[in-house]
């Protein structure tokens, strides 16, 4: 038996993950096929090589089975039978002279494959390097998450795409070719121009489109569209790519610009999102492009930077924009139709007065819709001195606090952040943080499974590469139908036809606020899981007995948007409430444009002059003020952190010691809770539980007095608060404040403040700040300025002043018909 290049080395590694349902898949797996772009450079004592990263969390330990298949045509050389171990890095390495197997000689034509398989599900990196300059790494996807329609992306210059096959596979390969589009792709004798190819593979066979041995060729594949009868598995890319935007002193620096290997695995279409953050790499000194590939025709694409936005439209399926990025910016994207996102980083000159960290990489961006909440990778070891390795987290910015790497909790000046970025309509604040690791095994999470995305880098002078460090590969934007009945916790499907998936927790609550429970079961924190699942496998089905608004089995879902009650065995109902519509569904989706009322069946142009409403119930033709929505402004959002919603009252974030922003942050936080959105961990932080939910301070030494108990700004909250400051003479301290709240009456049975008339307030208007020029807060009683001769702004203008003369003598007024006196006093200015 023949053995395997001595450039080969198989790591693996132990790590905690876990296995997912069929139909949709992370990046981990039981099984890995691929093949890899060619090397271009010649032998050295330890390049070029390809590393191969194994992990999983499986235990007991088990076996994987690698192998070569079609090696040298047709043989099936047996590479190894690993065992993985918890803790232990296992080392395989094979001998051979035969790196010429590897080498770009072979051009276009059908080649080898690496194949991984085991019992248990893990994961596979993959890092390549063909010189010290030189060098990509993959993380590859599974068998499982593979499929059968696709569009590439290449860099220009010596493209490169492979395509391997489980099954034998009839693949129709439609080519773009751009550049140097006037050669042609060669294959067989043959020279395809932009025209269809079609083949078979056979089973666990890899083919691959390359012009890597045309090292003169300097066109792109992108935009080529690859379809198959069974699923295949694509590593698109370059065997040295060429990104030249920046400027050099000479043309002959521009022309041997330093190259590069440039790779990564493609997304099936099924997989393409709508939503991307595209972030900055602190440590890399190159700008960055990126190439934004469209599913469907006329899709539009709009790019935010710093609030600069720029607009981009294509016209028809597979049609790329690129996009120029300065190196240190934050950007968000959006496209009206499924898109794939890839980012190349530049060149730099060849010439040593340019030279700069980083190098052309090749990198998909994953769409904020296949964001998980666990994440692990493996990287290589120094390539030289001044190699360093980063990870990159999109956090919300309420859990960068909250960040766990390798277990361990991440904070400055460790982390960096960026610019903060607001997304969709909620506004809801993302930041990207990096974070330099080692050359190991390395996980990364946040606090109570949140979601965020995760990439990993390399630099070094004239040295990068980027990759995901995993993603969720899910058809999130093909025609959805509904499995609510059937679904199964982390089956990473969109259930709810809602354009995410598994975003909510398995314990019987509507935790996002869409009127269903449970319908994307996403990771399970709830200590009553167990008890709800044994109730979800009983076998019998009730709906008759369900209450008002509720429906389902075990009356679970609700329809609280519905005006009469709804069907006790779909949740559709006849009318909605002001403000919603779409009965069919319980009135779940709120009112559009020029929308309001019951069943959003009002036009707001009428109402309001031809102008659109401000809030979709009643609709008001006024705005509100801040912090205030609802009919005529009445009802308050004192506790949002930005403004709320003026039909709904719903907002993006809370602020420190409130939650549920989708109620307005009516709610306080509770045991063990601290923080924006009560999103914070007292335990984590104290030991136990914090002494305020505000800051998460954890004892109350060197306290100020209490303030007196008071009612909240809010007429639907009927508890009283009180707060202290800190010690004033703690410079760490000074400037925080803590906080009780008791059970009590506020409002209970008066009147709201917020419809006090004029110069009252208080609960049911008892009091008057008459004496005050304009209106008074209705809550406080406090006002701008007072009248002339009284004081005290801030209590209403309650006191005089002291500086009136006395009272002159009670007279007649001078018209005979008034029965009233009068009298006066004069006010003194000294």
């Amino acid at each position: 038996m023949q053995v395997l290049p001595s450039y080969l080395t198989i790591l693996a590694h132990f790590f905690n993950q876990m296995y997912v349902s069929e139909g949709a898949s992370t990046m981990i797996g039981t099984k890995f096929l691929l093949a890899l772009p060619q090397m271009m450079s010649g032998i050295d004592y330890k390049l070029p090589r390809i590393e191969f990263h194994l992990y999983t969390n499986k235990v007991p330990p088990f076996y994987v089975s690698y192998s070569v298949r079609w090696f040298n045509g047709s043989n099936v050389l047996k590479g190894a039978t690993m065992l993985l171990l918890a803790n232990l890095d296992l080392t395989v390495h094979e001998i051979t002279s035969e790196i010429q197997t590897y080498n770009y000689k072979s051009g276009t034509g059908l080649r080898f494959t690496f194949c991984f398989e085991a019992t248990q599900a893990f994961g596979l990196n993959v890092a390549l390097f063909d010189s010290r300059k030189s060098g990509a790494f993959i993380t590859a996807m599974p068998v499982e998450a593979w499929g059968k329609n696709y569009f590439v992306l290449t860099l220009n210059a010596t493209p490169s795409i492979q395509i391997s096959t489980e099954f034998a596979n009839k693949l129709s390969i439609s080519l773009r070719i751009t550049g140097d589009a006037s050669t042609g792709v060669e294959y067989k004798g043959n020279t395809y121009f932009n025209e269809t190819l079609e083949l078979f593979l056979s089973a666990y066979q890899s083919f691959e489109l390359s012009e890597c041995k045309r090292k003169s060729f300097r066109g792109s594949l992108t935009g080529t569209h690859i379809t198959s009868t069974s699923p295949i598995g694509i590593v698109s890319g370059n065997c040295e790519a060429v990104v030249t935007t920046e400027a050099c002193d000479t043309e002959q620096d521009a022309t041997e610009m330093s190259k590069d290997i440039a790779a990564d695995m493609m997304l099936p279409t099924d997989s393409f999102g709508k939503h991307f953050f595209l972030f900055a790499l602190r440590d890399s000194s190159t700008p960055r492009m990126y190439l934004v590939l469209a599913k469907l025709a006329k899709t539009k694409i709009t790019l935010t930077c710093n609030g600069k936005i720029r607009r981009y439209n294509t016209k028809k399926p597979g049609m790329t924009r690129e996009m120029t990025v300065a190196k240190q910016l934050n950007c968000l994207l959006y496209a009206t139709l499924p898109v794939m996102v890839v980012q190349a980083q530049m060149s730099t000159c060849s010439n040593s007065d340019k030279r700069k960290r980083g190098d052309p990489s090749l990198s998909l961006i994953v769409p904020f819709e296949l964001f998980y909440y666990f994440y692990t990778w493996s990287t290589p070891k120094n390539i030289d001195a001044v190699f360093k390795r980063y990870v990159v987290l999109i956090v919300l910015q309420a859990h960068t606090g909250s960040i766990l790497v390798d277990d361990l909790r991440v904070e400055e000046p460790t982390l960096k952040c960026g610019d903060v970025q607001r997304l969709g309509e909620k506004k809801r604040k993302w930041q990207a943080c990096e974070i330099p690791v080692g050359g190991a095994l390395h996980n990364a999470k946040i606090e109570n499974h949140y979601y965020f995305g995760c990439y990993i880098y390399g630099v070094s002078s004239e040295f990068g590469y980027m990759s995901p460090a995993g993603a969720i590969i899910s058809p999130i934007y093909n025609r959805c139908e509904s499995t609510i009945t059937t679904v199964v916790i982390d089956d990473l499907i969109d259930n709810d036809c809602d354009g995410t998936v598994d975003e909510e927790l398995e314990d019987g609550l509507d935790n996002d606020n869409d009127s269903l429970v449970d319908e994307d079961l996403g990771v399970t924190i709830d200590n009553k899981v167990l008890e709800y699942r044994l109730w979800q496998e009983v076998s019998s089905k009730s709906f008759t007995n369900c209450g008002a608004h509720r429906w389902g089995y075990k009356c679970q879902r609700h329809c609280d948007n519905c005006l009469d009650d709804c069907n006790k065995e779909e949740g559709s109902c006849h009318v909605c409430k002001a403000g919603f519509k779409d009965g069919s569904s319980g009135c779940n989706q709120k009112c559009g444009p020029n929308e309001y009322g019951e069943g959003c069946s009002r036009k707001c142009d009428i109402k309001c002059d031809g102008d659109d409403c401000y809030e979709r119930v009643f609709g008001e033709c006024k705005k509100c003020r801040p912090y205030h929505w609802g009919l005529h402004c009445l009802q308050t959002c004192p506790n949002c952190q930005d403004d709320c919603d003026k039909s709904y009252g719903t907002c993006g974030q809370c602020n420190g010691g409130f939650k549920h922003p989708q109620y307005g942050c009516n709610s306080s936080c509770q045991t063990n809770e601290y923080g924006e959105n009560c999103a914070r961990n007292c335990t984590a932080k104290c030991g136990h539980d914090c002494f305020d939910r505000i800051y998460g301070m954890c004892s109350e030494n060197d306290q100020a007095p209490w303030s007196r108990w008071q009612c909240s700004r809010s007429c639907s909250d009927s508890n009283q608060y009180r707060k202290r400051l800190c010690n004033q003479n703690d410079t760490h301290l000074h400037d925080c404040a803590v906080g009780q709240n008791r059970t009590s009456d506020c409002y209970v049975h008066k009147k709201c403040p917020l419809e006090c008339p004029q110069y009252s307030w208080g609960p049911d208007c008892e009091n008057s700040c008459i004496n005050c020029i304009s209106d008074c807060d209705k809550f406080n009683g406090s006002c701008d300025k007072c009248r002339t001769g009284y004081e005290n702004p801030n209590m209403g203008c309650s006191k005089a002043d002291g500086k009136f003369s006395e009272w002159s003598s009670w007279k007649c007024f001078r018209e005979c018909e008034s029965e009233e006196q009068s009298r006066q006093r004069t006010h003194c200015s000294s």
